[in-house]
């Protein structure tokens, strides 16, 4: 890398796309995950399943490398900062989508301006704030102008922004575009069957000839994680997301299949609608039921292990991460007092909302902590929901006649950022969050804008301290997942958490 001024150049890795001879894509993976995209829509959307399947048959102009984490290019040749409030990225020549449009630079202004075009109704549009304008500068050379310093733009890119040919979507209504996807990545979607499955094909044009190893992809979404197991055990399935701590013995029975541990960088909790008025909208009562829940146990004993409590939200490897804000510590008694002290001393009842087959354990997790809250004297009325459901609940949270409830969500931390840990929850615009406090919102504005990492990082230590005591939700931990898989088959999720089949090989 070098520094001139404020020029940052950063080059393609030479083995990145290396050229060379290769073998053609060959077989078929079939894999199966618990949640499916509500939509194959590169631009309006955000939720890990869709970016676990989009990845496939999309492209950003960066990415993350899979091992480290560290940001390099991949439409894009090179990238530079030419000042706080300008990125240039110099586009690989000879890319095309699938469907015969150049990768140029008219299509990365498109894609861009698309997303942050409030016509479209991207839920992306919150990522991308600060960018006042998209210059194309010639056929290659592409430059993002923002309202002011970004800290984190540049990793957002690796994770939303995907490229997408003008001509094509610009020409179909939003419903069509929602189902029919045309990209530049290694796949291309043939078939989707909705509750069912995708099946992708490759690319034969691909920019890296060594991807993909597979030349069908078959992605089936499969919400019941015992039903994954067994399609796995049978030889019906190479890879299944999400096993069951109590499962794996069953995939260590038989000898052609395993199962992989991996601490993801990802959190989850229970957030609390803070509607005014309401139990939850009391500060007094989200501690208190942040002190009647022994998070402790419920890895030890729920998740057999796999998690780990975070001192507050974010994950270790994560920027702004520290061990110095204490979480809550497990003291019912004290619960039970806070309530008292808050007005309510016999406790209360709600409805505690998680989502079937989504999250790891996330049904077991939620009625355990249900036990746990009516120890205190709160009945939490435990309603597992389909994910699309759930959200239409969610999306009214702000409703008059909609009644406080708890909510169990997971929040990936895709870029590995702080920004992006709290942003997406904590935020007043957020999309699923409910909380809305000024000072929050005025630190997230601060740590997006300072530039310096230093000065930045303690302004996320900050943010841990004053989350922590206006406890928003209640802390969990950071989940670990165990995916099964074929032993024939290389495979590992990135370091942000993604299991791509566009990564998976034979051995």
């Amino acid at each position: 890398m070098k520094r001139v001024g404020w020029l940052l150049v950063f080059l393609l890795p030479l083995a990145l796309f290396s050229a060379g001879a290769h073998a053609a894509p060959k077989g078929k993976i079939t894999a199966a995950y618990g949640g499916e995209p509500e939509t194959f829509d590169p631009h309006t959307g955000t939720s890990s399943p869709i970016l676990t399947v989009h990845n496939n048959v999309f492209d950003n102009l960066v990415t993350i490398n899979p091992g480290t984490g560290d940001v390099v290019p991949q439409l894009a040749e090179s990238y530079k900062a030419v000042s706080p409030t300008t990125w240039e990225f110099k586009l690989r020549r000879g890319v095309k989508f699938t469907n015969g449009e150049p990768v140029d630079a008219a299509a990365v202004k498109f894609s861009i301006e698309r997303i942050i075009d409030p016509k479209t109704k991207s839920r992306q549009i919150g990522y991308f704030s600060t960018i006042k304008s998209v210059e194309a500068v010639d056929a290659h050379t592409v430059r993002i102008h923002t309202k002011a310093a970004d800290a984190v733009l540049l990793k957002q890119l690796t994770v939303y922004g995907f490229i997408a040919p003008p001509k094509y979507y610009s020409s179909h209504p939003a419903d069509y575009l929602a189902t029919r996807p045309i990209g530049s990545g290694p796949y291309k979607l043939v078939r989707w069957r909705k509750h069912e499955e995708m099946v992708l094909e490759a690319n034969p044009n691909y920019m890296d000839p060594k991807v993909p190893y597979f030349k069908t992809a078959v992605i089936k979404f499969i919400p019941e994680a015992a039903t994954r197991v067994a399609g796995l055990v049978s030889g019906d399935l190479d890879f299944a997301e999400g096993v069951p701590p109590q499962m794996v013995e069953l995939i260590k029975r038989n000898p052609k299949v395993e199962a992989v541990n991996f601490l993801q960088p990802r959190s989850s909790g229970l957030l609390f609608v803070t509607t005014k008025g309401g139990p939850m909208g009391n500060v007094k009562v989200r501690q208190a039921l942040n002190h009647a829940v022994d998070v402790d146990s419920i890895v030890k004993n729920v998740l057999k292990g796999h998690g780990r409590k975070v001192p507050v939200f974010q994950t270790e490897g994560t920027f702004g991460y520290t061990e110095d804000v204490k979480t809550y510590p497990y003291d019912p008694a004290k619960a039970k007092a806070m309530l008292a002290e808050a007005g309510y001393p016999n406790g209360f009842e709600t409805d505690l909302l998680v989502p079937v087959g989504r999250f790891f354990l996330g049904k077991e997790v939620s009625e355990a902590i249900g036990g746990y809250l009516e120890k205190v004297g709160v009945k939490a009325k435990v309603k597992p929901l389909e994910w699309g459901a759930m959200v239409r609940i969610i999306r009214a949270r702000h409703q008059p006649e909609v009644k406080p409830f708890l909510y169990y969500l997971a929040r990936f931390f895709f870029i590995l950022d702080g920004d992006q840990a709290y942003e997406g929850w904590f935020s007043s615009k957020s999309a699923f969050g409910s909380f809305k406090d000024p000072e929050v919102d005025q630190i997230l504005a601060e740590g997006r804008s300072t530039t310096d990492p230093q000065k930045r990082l303690a302004v996320y230590h900050r943010l841990n301290q004053v989350i922590k005591e206006k406890a928003p939700m209640i802390f969990l931990f950071q989940e670990g997942t165990i995916n099964g898989k074929k032993k024939d088959i290389d495979w590992r999720p990135r370091i942000n958490g993604f299991p791509l089949v566009r990564d998976a090989a034979g051995k």
